[in-house]
């Protein structure tokens, strides 16, 4: 005959470090999870739609001005790529293909100052990816910030031929 066990045994209470049991507040955060994992989807949805509608009313949105260079690099990046594939136009001092060469040139800068992907940099530096020391993070931040001046120099001297 088998050995019965009892249910008080089999299912025992979650307790504390201290010993306290706390039940009520574990199935209360069972309960909620779904409900939580909700309000977060509805809560981007409506971030969402207002920084949509402050674009189309302003131009840019709230959490544009928080990371100003985050925006400028992705935006414009995509500018010059968009603007190097389709463009038909070129400065009379360059030929066709010098024009693509400079925006190309301006598109990889622009990929060398996204902060948040370094893998670009990494790559012409010759780091390896896992490398954390306070030296390739050194050699990083100066190769960023020749990036910027050079593309910022760039920029300056064909502000004006920018279009289509």
């Amino acid at each position: 005959m088998k050995k019965i066990i009892s249910r008080s045994k089999t299912l025992r209470k979650p307790t504390t470090p201290d010993g306290t049991s706390n039940s009520k507040l574990t199935s209360h955060k069972k309960l909620l999870f779904p409900f939580r994992v909700m309000w977060g989807k509805l809560d981007r949805k409506l971030l969402q739609r207002k920084y949509r509608r402050q674009r189309a009313e302003k131009g840019y949105a709230q959490c544009d001005v928080y990371e100003v260079s985050d925006w400028f690099v992705k935006t414009v990046r995509s500018i010059l790529t968009d603007l190097r594939d389709r463009t038909c136009n070129h400065p009379p001092e360059l030929k066709f293909d010098e024009w693509r060469s400079v925006l190309s040139e301006m598109v990889y800068l622009l990929q060398l100052m996204d902060v948040y992907d370094d893998s670009a940099v990494r790559k012409k530096l010759s780091i390896d990816e896992d490398d954390m020391s306070e030296e390739s993070n050194e050699k990083i931040v100066s190769a960023v910030a020749e990036a910027k001046n050079e593309f910022f120099d760039l920029f300056n001297k064909w502000f004006y031929h920018l279009w289509f």
